[in-house]
């Protein structure tokens, strides 16, 4: 997957960068199947999670914490 970071220019301006994340496809919660899941990143352990739009509707408990 990717997204869009906004980064500075060396003249002091800003610019948009397309940054690819890596996700692998792993068990993520009992009852759904396997998801796209990057490793954590360097802010504070935020993941990205590629769910399947069958699955965007249907709410269920975090298998884990993730804030840590």
């Amino acid at each position: 997957m990717q997204y869009v970071k906004v980064v500075t220019t060396e003249d002091g301006g800003s610019r948009f960068v397309d940054i690819d994340v890596e996700q692998t496809e792993v068990p993520f919660a009992e009852h759904v199947p396997p998801l796209l899941v990057s490793q954590p990143l360097p802010v504070q352990g935020l993941v990205f999670v590629t769910t399947p739009p069958d699955l965007r509707e249907t709410s269920h408990t975090p298998p884990r914490d993730v804030s840590s």
